[in-house]
């Protein structure tokens, strides 16, 4: 028979045993976790670089068309092929931001004034809370105005005095 002290230093000895591989395992899970951590951080970092670079490249087209435009503007008699370069490089470059999910606001002057989506620079004789001149496009994108418009905004002058 055993006696009670060497039963209790058994015990005492495989509780340490237990404990060493309960902790082993916890360090082994700790470290599956901070490499999952670092993982999912790089694969962030690859995919938002991954989007920087398609847009990148589209607008790298569009710089070069301006560059081409600015080009003809030093030839002789260039102006108007000039204008029409500088005039397609500005379509393309908002047909860009479109696809990728932009929406230009105003669409278009006399549009209905929205402080949600415009930002009043000045104000002229004009219909009610229409837009009469869009100094500077604003943009949604996913459902949020990411920069209002600027915009003149047009006040009727009757039954003023």
């Amino acid at each position: 028979m055993k006696k009670q002290g060497d039963q209790i230093n058994e015990r005492i000895v495989q509780l340490e045993r237990e404990l060493t591989e309960w902790k082993a395992k916890y360090l082994r899970a700790l470290a599956d976790y901070q490499n999952l951590e670092k993982r999912e951080a790089e694969k962030k970092i690859y995919i938002a670089n991954l989007g920087k670079e398609e847009i990148i490249k589209k607008l790298l087209k569009v710089l070069n068309s301006l560059f081409r435009a600015v080009e003809s503007a030093d030839n002789a008699n260039a102006a108007a092929s000039w204008l029409q370069g500088v005039k397609l490089s500005a379509l393309e470059f908002k047909r860009i931001l479109e696809q990728e999910g932009l929406e230009i606001t105003p669409k278009g002057p006399n549009d209905d004034f929205d402080p949600l989506l415009h930002h009043a620079v000045g104000i002229t004789d004009g219909p009610d809370n229409k837009i009469i001149e869009v100094v500077e496009m604003g943009g949604i994108l996913n459902g949020k105005t990411i920069e209002h418009a600027k915009v003149i905004v047009g006040r009727s002058q009757t039954g003023k005095e």
